[in-house]
């Protein structure tokens, strides 16, 4: 039986690859996350910001290509931090390409879409527990359409209505999946 967690892995890589104007603002993110990885300069003043609004000191991650996870908890702390984020940005002598307000929204939509594919994830890798009998009900909750608010692909909004089902029929089609429905 294939590895159901690497096999949503690929799943969701490939969605975000196929979404068209997606990868633009993701570059935006992983600018702005590199300039305060990079920066002790910049950290130094988002951290005072952070401190200044009396929110907890959280850092930046910066993704790995090869790891969607990675992506979305970037976008989680860029989102939980946004406001923090804006003002130190204007702060720097050379700042980053900040997100528009309809990026933002995209940025959230995608975030909300991840969402139940990284839970999926954690709960497929668990090593304290068996998960292929999770198979089927783990990756039927995380492939239920949800409703966007903004349009996640900003150059094709009639995609964005189900646009990981094309790549979710990988995990339908699995040799488990298969399995559990011939029961």
């Amino acid at each position: 039986m294939p590895c159901s967690a690497h096999t949503l892995n690929l799943t969701v890589n490939d969605s975000l690859k196929a979404i068209e104007g997606i990868q633009d603002i993701l570059a935006k993110c992983r600018s702005i996350a590199s300039r305060f990885k990079k920066s002790t300069v910049a950290m130094y003043v988002l951290k005072e910001e952070q401190a200044n609004r009396n929110e907890p000191p959280l850092k930046i991650i910066q993704d790995v290509s090869n790891r969607w996870n990675s992506t979305y908890l970037m976008l989680e702390i860029l989102l939980k931090i946004k406001d923090s984020l804006l003002v130190a940005i204007t702060k720097l002598d050379d700042p980053p390409t900040f997100i528009t307000q309809e990026e933002n929204k995209i940025i959230m939509d995608l975030y909300e879409t991840l969402e139940p594919f990284y839970d999926a994830t954690e709960q497929l890798s668990g090593d304290q527990y068996v998960s292929s009998s999770l198979i089927i009900s783990i990756i039927t909750e995380a492939v239920e359409p949800s409703e966007p608010t903004s349009s996640i692909s900003p150059n094709e909004p009639a995609s964005n209505e189900n646009y990981l089902n094309d790549n979710t029929e990988k995990l339908k089609s699995s040799p488990a999946v298969a399995k559990k429905k011939a029961f």
